[in-house]
């Protein structure tokens, strides 16, 4: 069985590595990504569209590493401030609170999200023809079952 400390491990090691790869490919079209890699981008290296050295995040993990040094020297930070604050910062506003929430969350689990934001969430179900849906979205894209995914992913780890 993995320990917590692997997984916190792996969660921000896949980030990283997740984000310096696509980085390599940020902005390009499916059909250009498929002529310069056409096995799949599967290696860290110099270049991209940022112009990086191989493994050098983009500003998303940039943020996501600020945060994380900041939460590991402090030991405490009020969540709900932290993602609005992260917001008001603008900029990639979506990915960086993202990222933002998805760390608070792992280190303070799901009680830490304000009841608001969870019950939003939980019952966002964006179907066409429903009043107030301005962009309907597949079910595979509704969150309404994040809880229960979450459960079968630390199943799936354990196999």
């Amino acid at each position: 069985m993995t320990n917590a400390v692997d997984r916190a491990q792996g969660c921000l090691l896949g980030q990283l590595a997740g984000d310096a790869l696509g980085g390599l490919v940020e902005f390009q079209t499916p059909g250009q990504i498929r002529q310069e890699y056409p096995n799949g981008v599967r290696e860290l290296a110099d270049g991209g569209t940022w112009n990086t050295i191989a493994g050098q995040p983009t500003d998303d993990s940039e943020m996501a590493l600020l945060l994380a040094r900041m939460l590991a020297d402090q030991g405490r930070y009020d969540s709900e401030e932290a993602v609005v604050d992260t917001v008001m910062r603008g900029g990639d506003t979506d990915t960086n609170a993202a990222i933002c929430g998805a760390l608070l969350g792992a280190v303070w689990g799901r009680n830490a999200i304000p009841d608001q934001w969870t019950e939003c969430v939980l019952n966002c179900r964006p179907a066409a023809g429903q009043p107030h849906v301005r962009r309907p979205r597949p079910e595979c894209f509704w969150p309404v079952d994040a809880l229960g995914l979450a459960e079968r992913l630390l199943k799936s780890g354990e196999a």
